[in-house]
């Protein structure tokens, strides 16, 4: 029992030695331009039911990973990989509507977006091109989502504002070329959801309650990887 046991550690030790050795540390950067959902913030203000809607400009999206390859654990054509992941979005405020006024002057303000992802993805392998990898991906983790909004009905000034904490996930698909054995380039579409986020709303700088909504944006990127 024992020789057989060597035997197989021998015949393994190969295996795991060629995947540590063909594993590989990278670093990402890239920038882009996200598309968000307009914010429909639903509360109860002043005792009642209102809604703000807030209209956003898309935004500007730049992201930083660090991550782990490992093309030896190949599954169905695919070469898996890991990172972690902080991005950050800003939207601009376009217009506002909202239940507690009949007209809105001077609407402006953003919401800042940034994320903690771990993200998995898994490199498509394209045999006739390999410089050429398809990728999907799916990422989970935190977000903190910080408005700075305000508004006013011509007598008194409405100010949103808060730094929340919410859950975040993400979906991505793209395609990577490589340029050597260290850097690749690459294009993305994104789509990121929140949970919802509470703000406190405040008029003439008296709070009224709080209004809640999530955050979903899609984005294209352009970046570059370099591998270790």
């Amino acid at each position: 029992m024992l020789k057989v046991k060597t035997i197989a550690a021998l015949v393994a030790a190969p295996v795991l030695f060629s995947a540590t050795a063909n594993a590989a540390s990278y670093v990402t950067f890239a920038a882009g331009e996200a598309f968000p959902r307009n914010v429909h913030l639903d509360g109860t203000l002043s005792g009642s039911g209102n809604q703000i809607d807030v209209n956003l400009k898309n935004g500007e999206q730049l992201s930083v990973a660090v991550g782990y390859e490992m093309p030896q654990m190949q599954l169905w054509g695919t070469s898996p990989r890991v990172e972690f992941e902080y991005s950050y979005r800003d939207f601009n405020v376009d217009t506002i509507s909202s239940t507690l006024v009949t007209s809105v002057t001077g609407a402006g303000g953003n919401i800042d977006v940034s994320t903690f992802l771990v993200n998995a993805y898994a490199d498509i392998d394209m045999l006739p091109l390999p410089w050429v990898k398809p990728y999907v991906g799916i990422g989970l983790g935190a977000g903190f989502v910080k408005p700075s909004i305000s508004y006013s009905d011509g007598t008194d000034t409405t100010n949103i504002s808060d730094s929340k904490t919410v859950l975040a996930s993400q979906l991505v698909g793209g395609v990577a070329y490589d340029f050597n054995k260290q850097i690749a380039f690459f294009a993305d579409v994104r789509y990121l959801y929140t949970s919802k986020f509470k703000s406190d709303v405040q008029v003439a700088g008296t709070s009224v309650g709080t209004v809640k909504d999530n955050i979903s944006a899609a984005s294209v990127n352009l970046g570059v990887k370099y591998t270790f």
